[in-house]
Parts: C-alpha cells; structure tokens; sequence
C-alpha cells in the first residue's frame, strides 16, 4: 500500500499537462485577440498564474541539477540589477518582468509538468499543432500574426521558422502510418507558405539556414544538397513566377546595403556597437537601447551632418540589443545559454547516434535535431530583430532543458547499459 501511496503522489494531476498545453495556445494562436468575448475570461493571466502557482508547489530539485536554470536566473539578475541605473527605469522594469513571467510561467513550471517521455510526447505534438494553427491565421491575415508580440510580419516569421524543424524531423519517425505521414507533410508546408507570407527578408535569411541544416542533418548531406539545390530551383522558379512584383522587389534589396531598410539597419547597429564601447561592463540597461541611443549616434562612423537620428527605434538584433544594454557581463551569460543550449543538444545526439535502429531512441534524436535547428533559426533571424526579451529563446532553452532532463534520467542510462 505504501509503495503504492508513493507512486500516485509521484504522478502529477493530469490538469497540469492540460494547463500547459492551453498556455502553448493561448499564447501562441491568441486566441483571446481575435474571438469576440474571450478576452473577458482573462486566460492569458489565469494560466500564467495556474502554471505559475504547479511551479511553486512542485519539488523544485531539478533546479539545482541543471546550470541552465541558474544561468536563466543571473540573467534576469542582470537585467533587474540594471533598473537602478537605466536612463528609463521604466522600460527596465518591463523587461525585468517580462523575463521573470517567462521563467515561472514556462521555463521552471515545464521540468515539474513534463516528467515522463509520454507527457514530453503529447507536449510536443500540442507544439507543433499550435505552431500549424499560427500559421494558419498568419496565412488568412496576409502575413501579420493573431497579435501581442506575434502581431509584426518579422517576429511572428522568426516563431515559425523555429518551428519549422519539428514538423521536418516528425517525417522520419519510425513507425507512424502513411495517413500520420501526409498530414505531417501538410504541416510543414503550412508553416513554410506562412513563412514566405510574411514578407520577412530576415525570416528567409533564417529559413535559408535551417534548410540548410536540414541538409546538413541528412544521412548523406552531399546528395541531398544538391537535390534540395535542384528542388529548390525548379519550385522556387515556379513559386516567384506567381508572386507579386511587390514581393519580388522587396526581396531583392535583401544584400542590398544602399537599401534604406538594409542602411537603417546597419546605422542602429553601429550606433548599438559604439553604446557598448562606451558601457562595455553592465551597460545602459535593459530596454534602454530605444530611449538613449540618442546620446550617442554622433558618435557612430556611418554618422554624418543632417542624418536622422534612432530615437525611440529599436537595435533591429537581438545582439546589438543585448551588448549596449546589458554589458559585457550579461551577455556573456546570454551567450552561455546559447552555448548550454546547443551542448545539451550535441550531447544527446551524440549518445543516440549509434543506437537509432531503436524507433524510441531515434524518436529523441530527431527531437534534438529539432532543438538544434530551431536555436539555428532563433540564431539567424534574431541578428535582424530585437526580440532578446520575446519568449522566442526562452522557450526553446526551457524545452531543451526538460527534453535533455528526461533524456539524461530515463534513456541515457539504458544506452550504458
């Protein structure tokens, strides 16, 4: 009777999964934004604290077992700490909370929630479905997403190229029917006519790189290549022969440096590297790239006379967002989560290599394939946006922390075996 008392207080209630995975809606598809009479509910607050109130109440062990969690917490330390010397301790302030909502709604909360390969399965596919259905209303809006920080063409195109991966790798799991096949086929080129939807030039930049990845993951990456080159040739003539002008224009000026989206872009990042030049250390504060880049665009080397200055616009990158506002020492920590992210990945991979004829060992390679070329994708489009306080990252490093959690606790020790 004890042995069994023991193990029911081991298993978490089954409304946590369902919370989790209504969070993963609501705040991807946003529902609450667009269906008349939602919005009075509150869902976004009520999960939040729902998700929030399982992390408290949970053993929170795992924490101490991966730096990932303490590397999360020094960062949000960094950007907190900055409140008491940004120029807009208002917009630190925001960003603070943002980070730390993100931590105890999803990061911490998703360990205590998904503690078996099955709850980490059915998460996985709620991802990808949820994920299908943004895409599909990007598609129906003309390329803007449902709203929130998914509103703008270039962010709602950065989610879902980190999410193209998963619905890619779910092809190749062994076992799924024909039927389980084709729809997933669907899937990805949802998301992928989404993609282009967006008229996003640094959303094709990432998308151009995660294919690449896909090649680069194949068993025989050469012939691939050059078969992805070739398909890519003749659906890509075809594709741009039906789009409009407007969109082909717009595209071409993507290398373009005299383009003025392409100048402006390179301007912020000048102004961003010489703010950090000038704050090297802490920096001048989360979200204050916006709010002091003023102070320093004269400074710039592509400054000259008459030239509008930043004021009130964003670093358009995520680094160039990062190393003014945050210094040496935060960005220091942001790139050790990038690096940890990736390790956790490479070093599962590298486990399950050998042992992919088991269709449960090779269903979480794929999945670390996934991980990986979603971060790929985060890595190349965010150069062009600034979405360093976004969940984007957040919620990728999250799920590779579970994932490499329930890799290293219930696979990796019947790989030694």
């Amino acid at each position: 009777m004890q042995n069994s008392l023991i193990t029911k207080k081991k298993e978490n209630p089954s409304w946590y999964l369902i919370c989790l995975i209504a969070f993963v809606f609501v705040d991807l598809v946003k529902p609450q934004d667009f269906i008349p009479g939602i919005r009075i509910f509150s869902l976004p607050m009520l999960l939040t604290l729902s998700l929030t109130f399982i992390f408290i109440i949970e053993n929170k062990q795992y924490l101490k077992q991966d730096r990932g969690y303490t590397l999360f917490i020094l960062f949000w330390l960094s950007a907190s700490v900055s409140i008491l010397y940004a120029y807009n301790n208002r917009a630190t302030y925001g960003a603070s909370m943002m980070i730390m909502w993100i931590g105890l709604s999803f990061v911490f909360p998703l360990a205590a929630i998904l503690n078996t390969k099955e709850k980490l399965e059915k998460f996985f596919t709620a991802w990808l479905i949820a994920n299908v259905v943004l895409a599909l209303i990007v598609i129906k809006n003309g390329g803007r997403g449902p709203g929130g920080y998914m509103r703008d063409e270039n962010d709602v195109c950065l989610a879902l190229v980190m999410a193209l991966p998963f619905a890619y790798f779910s092809l190749f799991i062994d076992g799924i029917t024909k039927g389980q096949k084709f729809l997933r086929c669907c899937f990805g080129v949802i998301i992928l006519v989404a993609i282009l939807a967006t008229n996003s030039r640094g959303g094709l930049v990432g998308l151009v790189a995660v294919v690449g990845m896909f090649t680069l993951f194949s068993k025989r990456p050469v012939k691939n290549g050059m078969t992805m080159l070739l398909i890519a040739a003749i659906v890509g003539g075809t594709v741009l022969s039906m789009l409009p002008e407007e969109y082909i224009d717009d595209m071409s000026g993507i290398t373009d440096t005299e383009d003025s989206t392409a100048d402006e872009r390179l301007w912020s990042w000048s102004i961003g590297w010489v703010m950090y030049l000038e704050n090297p250390v802490f920096g001048l504060g989360a979200a204050n790239y916006p709010w002091t880049n003023h102070f320093y665009y004269q400074l710039s080397p592509m400054w000259e006379p008459g030239r509008r200055f930043m004021g009130g616009r964003a670093a358009h990158s995520v680094y160039f967002t990062v190393l003014p506002e945050l210094g040496t020492i935060g960005s220091v920590i942001f790139f050790s989560l990038i690096k940890l992210t990736y390790n956790r990945c490479r070093d599962a991979k590298n486990a399950l290599r050998d042992h992919l004829e088991n269709p449960e060992y090779k269903k979480f390679y794929l999945l670390f394939n996934s991980l990986v070329c979603s971060l790929v994708g985060f890595l190349v489009c965010g150069a062009f946006i600034s979405v360093l306080y976004y969940p984007f990252f957040w919620y990728l490093l999250g799920i590779t922390l579970v994932s490499y959690s329930i890799f290293n606790k219930k696979v990796l020790p019947n790989l030694k075996k």
